[in-house]
């Protein structure tokens, strides 16, 4: 394919990416009982201008940038743990790109798949710990599966 836009425009977009309608209410539920934070491909820069954008306070941003490496490398994940102070198990990664979900998984990461437009599973990738299709229902299932400590 040929795109006729200019850099400059899809740099705009990305910066003034919107949420989905359930993306804002849940993350403000889940905020109070757990610590978010975001984990990227994107740059630092635009990443801090999304989070600003979002209706509670990310913990940590992490980028690839800050790795050296793109998802899904394990790379990136050892740096999220470091930048977190965190062990594996302590992490639930949550992401609607299943190459992303892939990686975190092989690197030892619990996981869920946001799959909000019922895609089919990549061949050979059928490891997530679980499936959801969108933010109210992953608020739903941490409210049955994660135990308090």
């Amino acid at each position: 394919y040929k795109l006729k836009v200019k850099e400059e425009e899809l740099l705009l977009a990305w910066r003034n990416l919107k949420t989905f309608n359930d993306v804002n209410s849940n993350l403000k539920i889940l905020s109070k009982k757990y610590e978010i934070a975001l984990l990227s491909n994107g740059d630092l820069e635009s990443l801090k201008l999304l989070a600003k954008k979002l209706p509670i306070k990310i913990s940590s941003i992490i980028s690839a940038e800050d790795s050296k490496a793109y998802k899904p490398s394990p790379k990136i994940y050892e740096k999220a743990l470091e930048v977190l102070k965190a062990k594996k198990e302590e992490i639930l990664h949550v992401s609607s790109h299943q190459m992303d979900v892939w990686g975190a998984k092989n690197f030892g990461l619990k996981c869920v798949w946001i799959n909000r437009y019922n895609e089919p599973y990549l061949e050979g990738i059928e490891i997530y710990d679980y499936v959801v299709k969108d933010f109210n229902e992953l608020s739903n299932l941490l409210k049955f599966t994660v135990k308090e400590a």
